[in-house]
């Protein structure tokens, strides 16, 4: 167990050195680098699954900072509208891993990112619409069946609802709600220049997770399966 953690701690460290994120010189803020990838590996350990722990969580802390990476230095942001492709890691975590690490991955790379790296103002809200999208994937694309992953018409129907309930129900409606709130704004202003940005979303989020697929499989079943 405390090799797992360990394992988890480098390998995030070592990606937040190797793209050149920099610490911010808060002692508080940056012993999350250290708390929280331990905290995900300490809840993640206590649950029961079939593919190996130290594989999990290794898997889950290279998403988590490949998630902060590309939410917030790889994206297009404005108070009102946000693009980027941040959405890859929390689905391919929900694919590989379930409901339960994609909700910890969004949760916490949106808790980190905002944290150490932080744009506007913090709003719990956000976290908690990030978790809920983890679990509306995970929910959708993890075939509980070890090893097995939908394909074809199965997983064409699970990536049009699972990313119609995320891009147009959490990103469109709720989203907007929230910065109304946080901002001020008058919800049509902030709800009408982000319709055509999520229905444009939408459909890259289907295309690319179903594009890359067949891709997933072939590296779980090469790297990830405990065949050694």
């Amino acid at each position: 167990k405390r090799e797992v953690v360990s394992k988890a701690k480098s390998i995030f460290s070592s990606l937040l050195i190797y793209f050149r994120i920099p610490l911010i010189n808060n002692s508080r803020r940056n012993i999350y680098i250290y708390l929280l990838p331990l905290l995900c590996a300490e809840i993640i350990i206590k649950e029961d699954f079939f593919m190996s722990n130290s594989k999990k969580i290794i898997l889950s802390g290279l998403l988590l900072a490949l998630l902060i990476v590309l939410s917030r230095f790889v994206s297009i942001k404005t108070q009102i509208l946000v693009i980027s492709l941040a959405f890859l890691p929390i689905m391919i975590s929900a694919i590989i891993l379930g409901p339960k690490y994609s909700c910890l991955i969004a949760g916490l790379g949106d808790l980190i990112g905002a944290l150490l790296f932080p744009f506007g103002e913090y709003f719990v809200g956000f976290t908690i619409t990030a978790i809920f999208s983890g679990l509306i994937y995970g929910l959708f694309l993890y075939n509980k069946k070890d090893g097995e992953f939908f394909t074809g018409k199965a997983l064409i129907i699970r990536l049009i609802l699972s990313s119609f309930l995320v891009v147009i129900g959490i990103n469109l409606f709720i989203k907007s709600f929230m910065i109304h709130l946080l901002y001020g704004k008058a919800f049509i202003a902030v709800f009408t220049p982000r319709v055509i940005a999520e229905l444009i979303n939408l459909p890259i989020h289907v295309a690319v997770l179903y594009f890359i697929n067949p891709f997933l499989v072939k590296y779980y079943h090469q790297f990830l399966t405990d065949n050694d």
